[in-house]
């Protein structure tokens, strides 16, 4: 796991809530797992926000794997 990463995981444990083994990591609103249209809306946005070039939610299985 690229440092960056296990640094951002690791700050996810100190909020305060849903910390726990079983939690989601990324939650919906309510606690829940996200529904797949509300999936596909936080990916566009944040590829937008990070001024990235459009990607299908499935290409991110290829930018970061072993070689």
């Amino acid at each position: 796991m690229a440092p960056l990463v296990a640094e951002a995981l690791a700050r996810l444990a100190q909020r305060e809530e849903r910390t726990e083994e079983d939690d989601l990591v990324f939650p919906g609103i309510a606690g829940n797992h996200l529904d797949g249209a509300a999936l596909y809306r936080r990916y566009k946005a944040a590829l937008k926000r990070a001024g990235l070039r459009d990607l299908r939610f499935h290409d991110l299985r290829h930018t970061f794997g072993p070689r």
